[in-house]
């Protein structure tokens, strides 16, 4: 994707094999609105973002220890240059911000009822929205992991950890 030695992708991982086309497509267009509605809620990412006349997100695909890898990255849509502060930044907002998601989420009990109702992400707000799309879809495909640097949320089916 890039020689820069600082390059550091936002990598999805997902177990190998047939994947559903529509979850998979599903999966992309959902991760891309999603950094765009994140990008938004932040004045200096959006001057980033302006200073470049076309940002595109792009991907990477690689298979290595039986793990699909989807590697993202920004690059400017004219020169093709690797974005490294438009990627970095809005990679980790976006890391924060579905952290804070799912922990926010109700727990469930032992028969799984929730024990702990829903702590303020009533708010309905086009990211909480868009984050919600975004786990439903990793939970349909299987095991699944997000990673960013030294962070990681690891989902499989209804279970989800933050590392």
């Amino acid at each position: 994707m890039t020689r820069d030695k600082d390059f550091q992708p936002f990598e999805i991982e997902l177990q190998p094999g047939y994947l559903s086309v529509s979850n998979f497509s599903s999966l992309l267009r959902i991760f891309q609105v999603a950094m765009r509605e994140i990008s938004r809620k932040v004045d200096g990412l959006y001057t980033i973002i302006s200073d470049h006349q076309n940002p595109v997100l792009r991907v990477e695909a690689d298979e290595t220890e039986h793990l699909l890898t989807l590697k993202f990255c920004f690059f400017d849509g004219e020169s093709s240059k690797y974005l490294r502060a438009l990627s970095h930044q809005a990679f980790q907002l976006f890391f924060d911000e579905f952290s804070e998601y799912i922990k926010k989420l109700p727990q469930r009990g032992l028969w799984g009822e929730s024990v702990a109702g829903p702590q303020g992400i009533g708010d309905e707000s086009e990211v909480a929205k868009r984050l919600d799309q975004l786990r439903v879809e990793l939970r349909r495909l299987g095991k699944a992991k997000l990673r960013y640097e030294n962070r990681s949320i690891f989902f499989e089916g209804d279970r989800m950890e933050l590392i």
